[in-house]
């Protein structure tokens, strides 16, 4: 099983070309701007993979820790973005269009839905800023 889910895991984050973030900026990542609406400014930085679903399954804390998988999204300023897994880091960029994130690596795009603290990408992946994990 472990085998089983780490292929899974792997072939969805090489699809989402994992995304690391790292940048400055006056909002904390992941915080909201002044209007309570989602900003560029509130995704940059770093978000951490916190959750993936697997089938029925949703896989969570010490369960990606136990199958390795070590995934971080780095958004910076100026659109672009990393996808950190292990190590293996793959470059790309991100927009921002209302709550509605666009990430692309490689020519291949990831989309996702941002809320203040949780940017939810298609295909099972839930990221939380580093600092709330």
């Amino acid at each position: 099983m472990k085998k089983s889910l780490t292929a899974v895991l792997v072939a969805v984050l090489c699809a989402a070309l994992s995304l690391g973030l790292c940048a400055c900026s006056a909002e904390e990542p992941g915080e909201a701007g002044s209007s309570g609406t989602v900003t560029e400014a509130s995704v940059e930085g770093e978000w951490v993979v916190v959750g993936l679903e697997d089938g029925d399954e949703t896989l969570t804390g010490d369960t990606l820790t136990w199958i390795g998988q070590d995934t971080t999204f780095g958004f910076e300023s100026g659109g672009d973005c990393f996808a950190d897994t292990n190590g293996n880091v793959v470059n790309g960029t991100w927009k921002l269009s209302g709550d509605k994130i666009t990430m692309t690596f490689d020519g291949q795009d990831l989309t996702g839905t941002v809320t203040p603290d949780t940017i939810t990408i298609e295909g099972g992946l839930t990221l939380q800023p580093r600092e709330q994990t």
